[in-house]
């Protein structure tokens, strides 16, 4: 995790505030994922609160100045990502494993957002340059070392 952190502020560190801002839309889209994976300890009032939590994160994420003023860029990959994360969800227990590698796939399509908070700071160069570095950080996250989805 440290190296994505410093492969972010790598292509960032000149805008903090779209740093901070990413950094905010990572945790959000991790905890939806949390909640949809239900990651958690049977406890049903931790579960109730990480749920509003994350409702709560939403509203600083979406009403961030940074937000706004890329909004353009921003809310039609949003839109495709969560698409592409809802087909994830119900490729991931197919019978057909052409389904379930789909949606494996599919399930990374937030790494847009990444890509282009990137180029929005430091241009198209530095997103093209970044990306396959940031499928390579984003598989290994989401994989075991044998290389099945976790």
């Amino acid at each position: 995790m440290k190296e994505y952190i410093e492969f972010l502020k790598k292509y960032l560190s000149s805008d903090p505030e779209a740093l901070t801002w990413l950094l905010s839309y990572i945790i959000y889209v991790n905890a939806i994922d949390d909640i949809i994976d239900n990651k958690f300890d049977k406890d049903d009032k931790m579960r109730k609160l990480i749920i509003i939590r994350t409702f709560e994160l939403a509203l600083h994420v979406f009403s961030s100045e940074f937000y706004i003023k890329n909004m353009y860029m921003f809310f039609p990959l949003m839109k495709f990502a969560s698409n592409s994360y809802m087909d994830s969800v119900i490729f991931e227990d197919a019978k057909e494993e052409w389904k379930r590698n789909i949606g494996d796939v599919l399930r990374n399509e937030a790494n847009n957002i990444v890509l282009a908070t990137i180029e929005i700071v430091s241009g198209i160069e530095k997103r093209i340059e970044a990306s396959l570095q940031l499928r390579e950080f984003s598989y290994n996250f989401h994989h075991t070392k044998e290389g099945l989805p976790c």
